[in-house]
């Protein structure tokens, strides 16, 4: 039963991505998680993050250099853009994620 609430919501989540297209990020990918939300994801809670190119964050993630002057601000556009389709999209739906 997990493994059909966990193809629902990827299938959800892909058929969303498909308005990204524009700013080419529609590339959606199973699995995944991390270190702030994998506990949630645990006890059933839909997760998802971001897939990016930008392999220069994990050098300030969570450090005292974590600050907003060292990313890019069109990355950070772009970003802000995408979950803004996801949050928008998602509480449009008719029924709530699967868990």
């Amino acid at each position: 039963m997990i493994a059909v609430r966990i193809l629902t919501f990827f299938n959800i989540i892909k058929n969303i991505s498909k308005q990204l297209t524009s700013i080419n990020a529609t590339q959606v990918v199973s699995g995944g998680g991390g270190e702030d939300i994998s506990p949630w994801m645990q006890h059933g809670v839909p997760g998802a993050s971001l897939l990016n190119d930008n392999w220069d964050y994990f050098a300030y993630h969570h450090s005292k250099g974590d600050t907003m002057n060292v990313l890019n601000s069109t990355d950070v556009d772009l970003a802000a853009a995408v979950w803004a389709v996801y949050a928008f999209s998602v509480a449009d739906l008719d029924n709530l994620l699967p868990r």
